[in-house]
């Protein structure tokens, strides 16, 4: 029960550092500065060992913990990072900034009305983004260059169009409580947790296999 809270708090606190850079992206003129600055929030989770469903889901295929041991933590890094970016929804939707409340919800009005089948494809490729600048920093010792993967890997995900959950999240904790919670919005919810569980597990299974040959 211990690591379960502290797994949460943990997943709750990189829920708030997601969200923290998607405000930053809507308050940006620019769209490719918005990007840059949003990649602050995984350099600030990689940086405090904090749990991003996204920056753990790929790590699932390795050997180490039960089956049931693994896929309850990351139901507890999922839970976390929804509870963290619906507190900083919340929080943030008190301030009264309008401008940047109708950004967010002008893009999810947008990202609900696209095919499912195509939040699953950008959701996997954003799965692929997130393992890469993830495990970048994890083999880099060297302090100069550790965080390239994610100042390079997170703006194209952004600049792409690509979905991650967990800033999804973030968006519609932004947006009035009946877009937020809506069948509609918890399906895509579900749609891009699964692109970036595949995209996500894609890279170290190839890793695997060619360690293995």
């Amino acid at each position: 029960m211990k690591n379960f809270f502290h797994d949460f708090f943990k997943a709750g606190m990189a829920g708030i550092f997601i969200s923290i850079g998607v405000i930053v992206f809507l308050s940006c003129q620019s769209k490719l500065a918005g990007a840059v600055l949003f990649a602050v929030g995984l350099l600030c989770i990689c940086e405090f060992g904090l749990n991003l469903y996204t920056g753990k889901i790929g790590y699932a295929v390795y050997k180490g913990e039960k089956p049931l041991k693994k896929a309850l933590f990351l139901l507890t890094v999922w839970l976390g990072n929804l509870c963290g970016a619906l507190l900083s929804g919340t929080a943030f939707r008190t301030s009264g900034n309008t401008a940047i409340l109708e950004k967010a919800e002008l893009l999810v009005q947008a990202k609900l009305q696209q095919n499912l089948f195509s939040a699953l494809l950008l959701g996997v490729f954003c799965g692929i983004l997130m393992f890469a600048a993830v495990d970048i920093f994890k083999r880099n010792t060297e302090k100069s260059s550790r965080h390239i993967g994610i100042l390079f890997c997170v703006p194209v995900f952004i600049l792409c169009g690509f979905e991650h959950s967990v800033a999804d999240m973030a968006y519609l904790a932004l947006c009035p409580p009946a877009m937020l919670f809506s069948p509609s919005a918890l399906l895509f919810l579900l749609v891009v947790t699964l692109g970036n569980s595949l995209g996500g597990i894609l890279l170290p299974l190839v890793l695997l296999i060619n360690k293995k040959q």
